[in-house]
């Protein structure tokens, strides 16, 4: 067999040996690089996993209630009795009719029907006070306002059983207690009826109930 020209002289060696050095460094590069890469990797995906761990034990909100509304108050029931400066008014009947008044002479007629409030008024001022008709009027439920009948004033003022049981500029002393009656001519299915009244003709006005 036949030397190989230079094996033994040790340049061919020398480059045998420092390629395969080289290759090992570059094998040894390759596997520092791709073990960074590795940890990098693996460092990087942990948070995220710390993050989906925190989202999923995120207890949901709660819901607040809607607040439930308070009720209306109830509206204070009226009275039939009550002051007007000083001067005490009481509602004693309320009766209807077609027709007031048993003088020939004097009679009204309804144009829908009478509603007749008969009432008590005690003056407690210190000087004497003037009751008319026109110091009281009625309202009903939808807001109406009704004025007295001027016909069934002159009527109960004609009465030949009871003159005089109407009010027209009546005259009533400190301490003194008149009753009288005061009639509207209202629709016949007029509802939700209420008075509102005046102790004299400048008193302050009230509301009373008349049923």
């Amino acid at each position: 067999m036949s030397k190989i020209p230079g094996f033994r002289s040790g340049k061919l060696w020398k480059k045998i040996v420092a390629t395969i050095g080289y290759i090992f460094i570059i094998l040894i590069v390759i596997s520092i690089l791709t073990s960074k890469k590795n940890s990098s990797s693996q460092t990087t995906s942990i948070p995220a996993k710390q993050e989906t761990s925190t989202a999923s034990s995120a207890q949901p909100a709660k819901s607040t209630p809607a607040p439930t509304p308070t009720p209306a108050p109830p509206k204070p029931q009226l009275s039939k009795e009550g002051v007007s400066s000083n001067v005490k008014i009481a509602v004693k009947g309320f009766d209807s009719a077609s027709t007031i008044g048993d003088n020939q002479f004097a009679t009204a007629k309804a144009q829908g029907i009478f509603k007749i409030v008969t009432l008590s008024i005690t003056n407690n001022q210190t000087d004497a006070i003037t009751v008319d008709a026109n110091s009281f009027k009625l309202v009903d439920g939808r807001g109406r306002i009704f004025s007295p009948s001027s016909d069934a004033t002159m009527a109960f003022m004609s009465s030949v059983s009871n003159p005089k049981e109407g009010f027209m500029l009546t005259q009533v002393n400190p301490g003194m207690t008149i009753t009288g009656k005061v009639a509207f001519d209202v629709p016949q299915d007029v509802k939700g009826l209420t008075l509102k009244a005046r102790g004299g003709m400048t008193g302050q006005e009230i509301t009373l109930a008349v049923q």
